[in-house]
């Protein structure tokens, strides 16, 4: 999520979501962008429960302005407590391409690559569609 800070009375659920920049590793490979009224909640995908609009609105696009080597990450850290298994869940939404297939995910976990090359268009048909993926991992 790019930004504001989201408050619980901003949710329907009553959550609280931090933005991102807090948890980049590198800042300055990122520029936060804003398109909250593109948000599609189309049947079948994410809904206004799992996130709110500004989560699937707002996101850390990368910076290639900023960074000469065109191959690098854009890398999201936390502390987390060894030894347990976490739930973690990713919000998708291209809002930021002009056509379909134009925008490809390479999602790590903790170093593991747990999916290559994802295409929301391709599995949605659509942009600016909400989409959430769990996976699961555990912390030694």
């Amino acid at each position: 999520m790019g930004e504001p800070v989201i408050s619980p009375s901003n949710d329907t659920l009553g959550r609280s979501w931090d933005a991102d920049q807090g948890y980049l590793q590198n800042r300055n490979f990122v520029k936060m962008v804003s398109n909250i009224g593109a948000v599609n909640y189309a049947p079948g995908w994410a809904t206004s429960e799992i996130a709110p609009s500004a989560v699937y609105g707002t996101a850390a696009e990368m910076n290639t302005a900023e960074v000469s080597n065109s191959n690098f990450n854009v890398t999201w850290e936390f502390d987390v407590h060894p030894d347990f298994e976490y739930l973690i869940r990713f919000h998708f939404c291209d809002i930021v391409s002009n056509a379909l297939n134009q925008l490809y995910f390479n999602v790590y976990l903790d170093s593991q690559l747990v999916s290559q090359d994802f295409d929301l268009t391709q599995l949605t048909n659509a942009l600016a569609t909400s989409v959430y993926r769990d996976y699961i991992v555990k912390v030694t």
